[in-house]
């Protein structure tokens, strides 16, 4: 095999490599906006604009049973829960989800850690699992 078709072969195959991670990575990201309940919540309650409060990075949710573990921003304000959740590869489309929109907490894990599990909707459409310091925050919010 001449060097020239080498690195062909080679070039090749490193870009039949990448098609597949790049198909595998959004399939991937696709059953975990399914299956957490975030697909449902970014068709109803996709966020028009930024929040104007103080945004909380890196921080550890459950959406459905599944857990982001300090990848999602949170904000809270007088409109609602903003999220904007990531996952190594992806960025997903931020939410707000207006207070009156949530049902009663109960208590909930997310992962090893207690929090305050949230349903969103009427019949719920997914729940949001909030650790117990940003849920004492939104306490008021909800009680309104």
């Amino acid at each position: 095999m001449t060097a020239i078709a080498w690195i062909a072969s080679f070039f090749g195959t490193c870009t039949l490599f990448t098609i597949i991670l790049f198909v595998f990575t959004g399939l991937r990201a696709k059953r975990f906006a399914r299956k957490s309940g975030l697909s449902a919540l970014i068709e109803r309650y996709l966020a028009s604009h930024s929040p104007v409060s103080e945004r909380l990075p890196r921080q550890t949710i459950g959406l459905g049973e599944l857990v982001l573990e300090k990848s999602c921003t949170v904000a809270l304000d007088e409109e609602g829960l903003y999220l904007l959740p990531r996952t190594t590869s992806t960025e997903y489309a931020p939410v707000l989800v207006p207070w009156a929109s949530f049902g009663p907490a109960v208590p909930g894990t997310i992962g090893d850690t207690m929090g305050m599990r949230l349903p969103v909707g009427d019949p719920p459409i997914a729940y949001i699992t909030l650790p117990n310091d940003i849920y004492e925050a939104t306490r008021h919010y909800l009680n309104a």
